[in-house]
This record gives structure tokens, sequence and C-alpha cells, in this order.
């Protein structure tokens, strides 16, 4: 009869941190809480990890045998460290695992399958810790009944890795090599050394760290948190039973979105908020992530609220000094006439206002400079309405402010609000509703990134980015400043909600105001609402993982890890569902232009048309949205003549610096 043997750690069971020795670590923080004051914590952390690893080298020597106990280990941690260390406190790093490990979900599908098919599953493991304690574990998740199952080495004094263990196994179940299939995660002790004995062996590598995974890790500065997401991120890739190198969640949207709610949380925390709200399309991705965190987001009432900046403009009381900055930042490229109407008027009902600049002002070109914007701003705020259409303006501003009400805003809860940036111009005109109903907790804004170039903090109030432009962002090499040289990426990135762009609100039947939304693509609603789904269903796991505590600058340099990584790298994960969604521009998908798009042939061709001349033609610049992808998907004779041509590109310069 066939027997199932089964490798216990990074097999069977995983833990919540990505690397081994962060057990140790856990173990040695709590022991320096114990006893030494805050400062000195640090320093004896790391005399504690040095003698603990010199321990575990004693205590086996100490043996006689090929492994041993814990209990042995920190018998000779308790001699290195006199008066800070006994023997008894190997409960500690004991209780410490117990809190860390979860069974792995595809192992766990598998030794249900086999027991229900009547065939022997055992457990064997490389391990110092005593059989009771493993027993414990995989009884406390239905995976073993009976301790006969398990054979530790640290009991036997036998191990894996010399082949002695399996030697044991065999005489121990009356069994001969061919009759043992074994499968563990480590590509020696787990299947090459058995192997070589004649068992079937299965080497097992799913719970090795994904690249993203491993990047997330070592993120610098981010200590445990780093190993805590990126061991998320490895136990929710193996939840459903198939394990592969990762998708858009695992790999990305997951983490960024859990990062992003445990960052906005911080800062809500030390803004004194008690209300998070998540805005627009842009906050939707953290906001399902926040929902599914409780631990995380504990003492904050979490909420999604449909805004978007044109939802809003026509509520504004004035357009003031707001109007002319998000003319000037936002639109200054519109006709003058579609400037007009997007802010609720007709170019008739503003034109009488214009004074001495109509003659220079004409509603189908561009504003020429910030006088002309001015002008128009102020006969924007002067417009000579009809009663009708005054009512019907009354009643949209009525209609903003009623939601806004209704979801909470006004009644003088303090909150804050998180979109993905730029600029501050959903911050400001809400501000100004907000402001002009008085009774606001409106206490500042959380934001992905802010542009240098944003509306003052005087108009729009408190903000705060994970990322802030600098001055010296506007002149330096590209890769330095990552983020907001992928800003449009980004924004589509976390920007997947199941809906469009909110354009105004309306009472329903039940007398409840709602949103009306934009449309989108049918394929677009369908892939965000698959995704979502996972973003939640990883949030749950992360929440478990992570403590809530983490320091705000770790989060940010794992976020930075992260988006640096995925956006160069991520052609080597599952893009199944990206592949499938287009490129929007103000919540429309006008052009069919996928988002991880790539280069081919026609479109290379055109870059070795000077920039200046494309941009006065029309011609376009290719796939611009995410290079990195672009390039990685394009066929290869698209990419030898884009490379050819950007070598020429370099030539011609060289040679035109030196003529000069």
């Amino acid at each position: 009869m066939a027997v199932h043997s089964f490798d216990i750690f990074d097999t069977v069971l995983v833990r919540r941190v990505a690397i081994a020795s962060d057990v140790i670590r856990l173990a040695g923080e709590r022991l320096a809480q114990r006893q030494v004051e805050p400062e000195r914590q640090a320093q004896f952390l790391e005399t504690f990890l040095s003698a603990r690893e010199l321990a575990g080298v004693m205590a086996q020597k100490a043996s006689g045998a090929e492994d041993c106990t814990i209990d042995a280990i920190w018998a000779e941690l308790a001699r290195l460290m006199p008066g800070h260390v006994t023997a008894a406190d190997s409960a500690i790093e004991i209780e410490c695992d117990a809190q860390l490990v979860t069974p792995n979900p595809a192992i766990a599908t598998r030794i249900a399958q086999l027991r229900a098919q009547g065939c022997r599953v055992i457990f064997i493991s490389d391990i110092y810790y005593r059989r009771e304690t493993l027993f414990a574990w995989l009884r406390s998740f239905g995976l073993c009944d009976d301790i006969a199952e398990i054979f530790a080495s640290s009991e036997i004094g036998l191990l894996k890795s010399t082949g002695n263990l399996f030697r044991h196994v065999l005489a121990a179940e009356g069994i001969e090599a061919r009759q043992l299939h074994h499968i563990g995660d480590n590509v020696t002790s787990d299947w090459r050394v058995p192997a070589r004995l004649g068992i079937t062996a299965q080497h097992y590598p799913e719970t090795r760290l994904t690249g993203a995974e491993a990047a997330v890790l070592v993120t610098p500065g981010a200590g445990l948190a780093a190993s805590r997401l990126a061991a998320a991120m490895r136990i929710a890739r193996l939840q459903d039973g198939a394990p592969r190198v990762g998708d858009e969640v695992t790999a990305f949207l997951g983490p960024l979105g859990v990062l992003v709610a445990f960052w906005t949380a911080a800062y809500a925390r030390a803004a004194g908020a008690k209300r998070v709200y998540f805005v627009a399309r842009d906050g939707y991705v953290p906001w399902r992530a926040a929902s599914r965190m409780p631990r995380a987001m504990a003492g904050l009432d979490v909420r999604y609220i449909r805004l978007s900046r044109n939802s809003l403009i026509a509520a504004l009381p004035k357009l003031g000094e707001f109007g002319a900055v998000l003319i000037r930042m936002s639109w200054s490229d519109l006709p003058a006439g579609e400037i007009v109407e997007r802010l609720g008027y007709r170019w008739d009902e503003i034109a009488p206002g214009l004074g001495a600049h109509a003659a220079a002002i004409a509603p189908n070109a561009p504003l020429a400079d910030d006088g002309a914007i001015a002008a128009l701003v102020a006969a924007v705020d002067q417009a000579a309405l009809s009663p009708e259409r005054r009512a019907q303006m009354d009643e949209r501003r009525a209609t903003v402010v009623g939601y806004l009400r209704q979801e909470g805003m006004l009644d003088g809860t303090p909150f804050v609000i998180f979109d993905v940036g730029w600029f501050l111009n959903l911050q400001a005109a809400l501000k100004s509703i907000l402001d002009a109903q008085g009774t606001s907790g409106f206490v500042g804004g959380a934001y992905f990134a802010l542009s240098l170039r944003r509306v003052a903090e005087a108009i729009a109030g408190p903000a705060w980015g994970m990322f802030h432009e600098q001055q010296w962002c506007l002149d330096r090499p590209e890769h330095v400043n990552f983020v907001f040289d992928r800003r449009i990426l980004v924004e589509h990135l976390l920007g997947l909600a199941p809906h469009g762009s909110a354009k105004g609100y309306a009472l329903d039947d039940g007398k409840r105001y709602v949103a009306s939304l934009g449309e989108i693509a049918p394929t677009r609603l369908s892939v965000t609402k698959d995704l979502a789904g996972q973003i939640a269903a990883f949030a749950a796991i992360a929440d478990q993982a992570l403590h809530g505590d983490e320091d705000s600058s770790a989060l940010v340099a794992m976020v930075d890890v992260l988006l640096r990584h995925y956006v160069a790298e991520a052609h080597r994960y599952d893009l199944r569902r990206l592949a499938q969604l287009h490129a929007e521009t103000d919540g429309r998908q006008t052009e069919p232009r996928a988002i991880p798009e790539a280069w081919r042939l026609p479109t290379a061709l055109l870059q070795a048309i000077p920039y200046r001349l494309r941009e006065r033609v029309g011609l376009g610049h290719g796939p611009t949205l995410w290079p990195e992808m672009a390039e990685a998907r394009a066929s290869r004779p698209a990419r030898l003549l884009l490379r050819t041509i950007r070598g020429g590109r370099r030539l011609a310069g060289r040679v035109v610096r030196k003529l000069h």
C-alpha cells in the first residue's frame, strides 16, 4: 500500500511572514519589550538574533545527533544571555510561530482527497519543534488526527537532508522506498535526496516568493511590515488551489489597495478624523480593500462616495479664484465654449458679462491668457439667467448638497477624503460647497500623489500625499520621479470601478439621492467587478497579516517598490483581465487603445518622424500609457525598429554636440 508523505513548513503550512527567521525576530522583539528600555531595544534585538543563531549551532553539536530540540537551543541561549533569557522562554518563540502558521489551501485539499481515497498520509519535517507542537497545529486545521503520523527530526535526531530520516520512516512504516510518495518545497531534502533513495518525490516550488513578493520583502526600511505583506501576497496566490506566478490582484492591485488603505487610515487618525470617504472612481480599489479590513480600519467609519469634479462644479456658490485655477490647470487647451458648457452654462448667458474682453474671447477658441480666464470666470459668476434657468441651477445645487448631506458630510463628524490626486480640484470644489453650508466636518484630504502645481491650501484645505512632487522633479532623469512619470497609468490601475463617473444627482422613488453615472463598456463592467471581488478577498487575508500600526514611511516605500516592479515586470504575470480593458479619457473609452498595449511596426515607424511634426499633423505617438509593457509585448521586428531609431537619434545627438 502506498504512503503519502508531506513536508510541513512551506508545503502543508505557510506563515504570515515571508521568511522563517522573522519568527525568531518577533520572539526577540517581545523579549526586548519585556526587559529593556525603548532606546536600547534595537541593540538588544540584534544581540539576541546573533545569540539565537549561535545557540542553534551549539545545541545541535552538543546533541551528538543530526538535529536537536528547541528546548536544547533555548537552554544554550539562556547560557549565552544570562539574566535576559531563560530556557522556558522557548515558549515565546513557539507562541509567535503559532500565531503565524496557516494551512496552504492547495495542499490541504490534496491531503483531504488522499484521505477520502483511503490512503495513509504522514508528515516528515526537518524542524526543531517537538512533534506534540506540530500535531497541535496540524490538528487545529483539520489536517492530522494521529500524532503517530508525524516524524520530526528534532526528536528522532535524523534529518531528511542526509536521507536518514527517510530511512527511519521507511522502517517505521514497514514499506519499501517505491511505496512512499513524498512532496515538499526544498529542492534538496524533499526531492533530490528521497529520489536517490528510490522514493517517488515531487518538488513543490509554489510557496517560493514570486518576483513581486521578493521585491516587496526587501523594501528598504520596511522591516517586518514588508515580510508580512509579501507573505499575504503568497497566501492569497495559493488560495484557489491552482498556484501560479501571480496575477493582477495578488501581484499588484490587492497589495496596492491594502497599502493605500492603511496609509489613509494612519493619516485620518493623525488628523483627528472619525470617518474616511474614498472618493470618485479613483478611490474604488482602496475602498474595496478598506471595507474588508476591520482590524486595520478600527475606529474609523469607512465609506465610498460617488463624486467627481464635474458633478460638483455646478453646485459651487461662486467659481471665484478656484475657477481660474481650475481652467488654467485643467482646461486651458479647451475652447472657451466647451469650458462654459462644462461649468453648466450656455454661451449666451455669460457673453454679456465679458465686457471689454468680449471681442478677444471666442467660443470656438482657447482662452488666450490669465486676463481672459479671469474675465470668463467673472462672467460666469455674474451670468444673467432667466428665472427658469435660475431655478434649474438652484435645483442642481440642491441635489448636490442633498446628496452630500445624505452621505453624512454635513453631520459634523470629522472626516477626510481619499483621492488619487493630483491637483486638488475636486477637493477645492467640495470644500467650497461644504463651507457654504457651514456644518462640515472636513479636516483634510489624503492622496496617492500631489502635484507641485496643485491648488493652494488656502483654497482647497489641508492635504497630504503618499508622494509629493518637488521642484527638482521637473528637471531630472525620468526614472527618479517614477510615480509622476506614470501618473495616467496609476489613475487607470487604481480607478478600476465597475461604474462610470458621477454626472449629477437626483431623488429616486425612495426619496434617496442617487448618482447619475456615466456608462462603461460591458466588458469593463464585468472585469472590474471580478477584480473588485478578488481585491476584497486579498484585503481580508492582509488584515490578518498586517498589524495596522505600520510606520507610514514604510507603507510609502512598499508602494514605491511595488509600483516600480509591477510596471516594469508585469509582462511576466497573468494579465488576462487587464488586457481586456481600454484607456479612458474623462470616463469615456474614446480610443480603442488597450491599457497593456504593444508596439507594432506602423506605430514604431512613426517614431522616426520628429516629435513636433507628429504633434502638428496629429500622427500620434504610439502606446505611451505603459511604455515598459508596450515594448515587452512588441513583436521582434517592431522592437528592433524602435531600438534602431533610438540608436540613430542618440548618434545624431552626439554628432550635433561635437559640431557645436
